[in-house]
């Protein structure tokens, strides 16, 4: 969904610059407004290119696909060598952290579970 808003809204975005709103425009005219399409073609550059430190996406776009489709740990730090990427790499680590600091916190106020077989006791979320 938030993919989908940043189709709906990217004209309006400050922090794409007009050229890559007009390649935005450019995409839509090849995949002629079909948004899943557009999804499909931007999650490929993903895969392909941006695992590879070869910059395809637009800021928006990687920021979008790195928080909800991260790569493994060691690509990660690969990839915060490059000064591009290295802000939406590290705000997803800060991110990351800040979730399992607040699981954290939430962990003693939930309560204990305990499993039919064998009556073990699992106390933790992650």
């Amino acid at each position: 969904s938030e993919y989908y808003l940043y189709l709906e809204n990217y004209r309006k975005s400050p922090a794409l610059t007009p050229d890559a709103k007009k390649g935005i425009d450019q995409q839509l005219l090849k995949y002629r407004k079909n948004l899943k399409d557009m999804f499909a073609s931007d999650y490929s550059y993903w895969i392909l290119f941006e695992s590879s430190g070869k910059l395809r996406l637009n800021r928006v776009a990687r920021d979008i696909l790195n928080r909800y489709v991260p790569f493994s740990p060691q690509l990660r730090t690969e990839l915060q060598k490059h000064p591009i990427l290295k802000e939406s790499m590290d705000s997803f680590e800060a991110k990351k952290e800040d979730s399992f600091r607040e699981s954290k916190k939430i962990q003693p106020l939930l309560p204990s579970r305990k499993r039919s077989s064998g009556g073990f006791r699992n106390d933790s979320i992650f």
